[in-house]
């Protein structure tokens, strides 16, 4: 298995690859749920809230065109193929949808967020 961390390979949206952004930063929600202790004069009860396992901040470096694409994307109601390469190849797909977030023109760097409506399928370096 692999063990370097650092910047994403890789993002492919609907078939389309797209450069990652060297300083992006991602935040995977990898498991089902968020879990939260209410403390009781025993043990305390655990409340687990079932949620999505979105890949948030992704930032991307897009021209113009790129941006049209996502945004494109983004006002679709179909999900699309994702798919996210790591630094150390490890690679996740599912099938689902994008939010786009914002573009900064200063830097053409735009923000993501990848909403699976299926589970990520790990293939693991």
């Amino acid at each position: 298995m692999g063990e370097a961390t650092g910047t994403i390979r890789k993002a492919v949206i609907d078939g389309v690859s797209f450069d990652v952004m060297a300083d992006a930063s991602i935040t995977f929600l990898r498991s089902n749920y968020e879990k939260e202790a209410t403390p009781t004069s025993g043990d305390p009860l655990i409340k687990m809230t079932k949620r999505n396992q979105n890949i948030e901040s992704l930032d991307l470096g897009c021209t113009p065109s790129e941006m049209e694409t996502l945004s494109d994307l983004a006002n679709n109601i179909d999900s699309v193929p994702l798919s996210l390469e790591l630094a150390d190849t490890s690679t996740y797909k599912a099938v689902g949808h994008i939010n786009f977030e914002g573009y900064e023109s200063e830097t053409g760097k735009i923000t993501v967020t990848l909403i699976p409506t299926s589970e990520w399928t790990p293939a693991l370096s």
